[in-house]
């Protein structure tokens, strides 16, 4: 036995470096230096997930990464396509409306027009609140009374009032016109109503605007509201993090990066450094941010952004909660609000400011 041991002592060395040259002569197929090639692969619907959401999921079909990928060639061909697909969007915005049961008042405040979301029953513990909601669509869709779709979830779902910014757009109007928008919004509100009844959220470039906003106010000394809702943030304009190619072909909403979604974030930085962080708020200083609830979902090509925002959160001290539904690609959980995991999810913002509001 002793022998065996001490040949063992003496062979284990060469055995390593045996093992350690053949990794690197002998490579599994497609790895490469700096990461791996993927060969096709079967992706099945989430057995986890509601019957309810798998059966939308089906219904939505295979990402489309082709349509995804084409981007309009100039302005004018910009204007008339986001006017079609405005169009497009804004079948069925009348409905949801009355389905939801809200009653909607237009104002102007600091010159921008917001959309006060009023629901038939107001919760008591939200009854001198207000929701500052601001909508996605990669900084060029869901104006008009698109905007109000999300807000109108958050009304319904949570009893509480909505005030919705229908903010400026590229391509007439690109960075900072959105920001200036929502802060301009937001001191009009502050002068009437405390900000500890605030709360300000959005998803996707909504939640970009969301913290983008906060920035500045902050370095501007001005009261932040009393909690954020950050749902899939684009909170990084560059394709920086692992969920941009995880998810890439897999989220069924965004699909890519790539193409149409990557012009968007340039048309609407129109020329200033995507890592600004009044562009990409997580190369921001996120300290005495409000406590913010992050969503997102396992096939959300912006999962990494979310996760990312919620560690830097973290680190700065902030509380924050994150939220990954599974099988859920970017922002479905308002596509699909009549899911369970929806329906979960805005239960989980009602305890979460009925805490901090």
């Amino acid at each position: 036995m002793k022998m065996l041991l001490t040949i063992l002592k003496i062979l284990l060395p060469f055995l390593m470096g045996i093992g350690i040259t053949a990794y690197y002569f002998l490579k599994p197929k497609g790895e490469t230096n700096d990461g791996w090639k993927l060969s096709e692969r079967f992706l099945p619907f989430p057995s986890h997930a509601s019957p309810a959401f798998n059966e939308l999921l089906k219904k939505g079909g295979v990402p489309n990464y082709q349509v995804r990928q084409m981007v309009p060639p100039s302005k004018a061909i910009w204007k008339k396509q986001l006017q079609s697909m405005e169009l497009a969007r804004a079948e069925g915005i009348e409905k949801q409306v009355a389905a939801l049961d809200i009653q909607i008042d237009s104002v102007n405040l600091g010159g921008v027009v917001v959309r006060k979301l009023i629901p038939a029953t107001i919760d008591t513990n939200f009854a001198n609140a207000i929701f500052i909601h601001i909508h996605g669509g990669a900084f060029v869709l869901n104006g008009g009374m698109n905007s109000v779709r999300e807000g109108l979830i958050v009304a319904n779902r949570l009893n509480m009032p909505v005030w919705s910014i229908d903010y400026r757009m590229p391509p007439d109007f690109p960075f900072p016109a959105a920001l200036e928008d929502v802060v301009n919004v937001y001191k009009a509100i502050i002068r009437e109503h405390p900000n500890k009844q605030i709360v300000m959220g959005g998803s996707s470039a909504g939640s970009q605007l969301v913290m983008a906003a906060t920035l500045q106010l902050k370095g501007e000394n001005i009261k932040l509201p009393n909690a954020l809702q950050l749902s899939t943030p684009w909170s990084d304009l560059t394709k920086t993090g692992d969920s941009y190619y995880t998810n890439d072909g897999v989220d069924q909403l965004i699909v890519t990066n790539d193409g149409f979604l990557e012009a968007c974030a340039k048309l609407y930085a129109n020329g200033k450094d995507l890592k600004d962080p009044l562009l990409s708020p997580v190369y921001g200083d996120l300290s005495d941010f409000p406590p913010s609830q992050l969503i997102s979902g396992s096939r959300d090509l912006f999962l990494s952004n979310t996760i990312r925002t919620h560690r830097k959160l973290r680190d700065a001290g902030v509380e924050a909660d994150l939220i990954v539904l599974e099988g859920f690609s970017h922002a479905q959980h308002v596509l699909f609000y009549d899911t369970p995991e929806s329906i979960a999810v805005y239960k989980d913002l009602e305890l979460f400011l009925k805490k901090h509001l």
